[in-house]
């Protein structure tokens, strides 16, 4: 039985060591600039949680709203495809289509096998045009 245990824990050390490289490990944030290509409007809505696990009570779902806010699709130069980034309303309305940004994202992943770009934030680096 202890080596039941072993290769359990051996296993479950290797799967907390992927999810660290995947998602935890420091990477180095990246500023280019981009153009936004779409600006779509996404209404509130909201979402709901269940709550897990076992119990003698009457649980509910908890509702989780989400508020309405814009979701800009910036084509970074010098990266193929493009990538999204939301935004409350209000400052939303400081960007438009077509306009130059500034974005600041890093991209994680295991080499050929999983890529992805996250968008921490993004400035105008002109003023909206008209």
């Amino acid at each position: 039985m202890a080596k039941f245990y072993l290769v359990v824990a051996v296993v479950f050390g290797l799967a907390g060591g992927v999810i660290w490289l995947a998602f935890l490990r420091p990477v180095a944030e990246q500023v280019r600039a981009g153009t936004i290509l779409a600006k779509r409007f996404r209404p509130a809505e909201s979402y709901s949680q269940q709550q897990p696990g076992i119990s003698r009570g009457m649980r509910t779902a908890t509702e989780i709203p989400i508020a309405e806010h814009d979701v800009l699709e910036i084509a970074i130069d010098g990266r193929d495809g493009s990538v999204s980034h939301a935004l409350n309303r209000t400052a939303g309305r400081s960007f438009s289509v077509g306009q130059r940004v500034r974005v600041t994202y890093v991209e994680r992943g295991f080499g050929l096998f999983w890529r992805r770009v996250y968008v921490l934030d993004v400035e105008p680096v002109e003023p909206s045009p008209p």
